[in-house]
């Protein structure tokens, strides 16, 4: 009688920590889970449809500028680009169209996607709820496109030049 009224309680608490455990384990799972998946659909769209059920977990974090790094590589090409073009930067203009434009949208435009749930904790650890968070970052694809759509983009910025 004397262990069992020792072993009892202990084993109590055991239960109600593996359970609550549990619990967590399954809730932080679940958040996880859901940011991942709301980040890849809205990604996959080029970020600009926000997939059903997550109208309030995404936001874009695009990035003001290009890296410096990418930016003094493009620049340097432009550079080069010139001494082999003409006075006026139709070469110039293109490249810049051609490769600047997709070089900055695929390295400052990425979405951040955060989900939160409450879970309840057992008295034994003081009550009251628990939140737990799941956060996933991505980049955004980039939007597809065909060799007539960048031809007409190029002449475009030809024309306009």
């Amino acid at each position: 009688m004397v262990e069992a009224v020792i072993v009892i309680p202990v084993l109590l608490l055991l239960w109600i920590s593996l359970y609550y455990a549990g619990s967590l384990c399954l809730t932080q799972q679940k958040t996880e889970v859901s940011a991942r998946s709301c980040a890849w659909l809205y990604s996959a769209n080029n970020c600009t449809e926000v997939p059903a059920g997550c109208e309030n977990l995404l936001v874009d974090s695009t990035s003001a500028a290009v890296d410096p790094e990418v930016d003094d590589t493009l620049k340097h090409g432009a550079e080069a680009a010139m001494n082999g073009g003409d006075a006026k930067g139709i070469v110039a203009t293109i490249i810049g169209e051609l490769v600047a434009a997709p070089l900055a949208a695929a390295f400052t435009s990425s979405v951040d996607a955060k989900v939160e749930q409450q879970v309840q904790q057992p008295m034994a650890y003081g009550g009251g709820l628990k939140v737990v968070t799941g956060r996933y970052h991505l980049a955004c694809n980039l939007a597809h496109e065909t060799p007539e759509s960048v031809a007409d983009r190029a002449w475009s910025s030809l024309v306009t030049h």
